[in-house]
């Protein structure tokens, strides 16, 4: 994904976790310290499945940027999105907003 594409997120099996980082980040830029207050556990995000939100360090991947991960498995939907921190967090703010639509 570029920076420039628009992702309908709120569409997407991904939107709850997106909603809970969100929330965790009470208002400030997004850390890998904010992943402490996130839901855990099957079913505390989805019901019936895991979620489950991870960083990645630059360092791990022999680059100078990291990357977010997100996890979801379940017995209707599994699948892995990559966020750069910048991109998950702008997906978790305006996950934030769009549910006051």
């Amino acid at each position: 994904m570029r920076n420039t594409d628009v992702v309908p997120w709120s569409k997407t099996p991904v939107y709850p976790v997106l909603h809970a980082i969100g929330l965790a980040m009470k208002g400030k830029r997004l850390n890998p310290r904010t992943l402490e207050d996130l839901p855990v556990g099957s079913g505390a995000i989805i019901p019936d499945h895991v979620a489950e939100v991870i960083h990645v360090s630059g360092k791990q991947l022999n680059q100078r940027k990291g990357h977010y991960r997100i996890t979801i498995d379940g017995p209707r939907l599994s699948g892995r999105w990559i966020f750069s921190s910048g991109d998950l967090e702008k997906a978790a703010q305006e996950a934030l907003h769009y549910t006051d639509r």
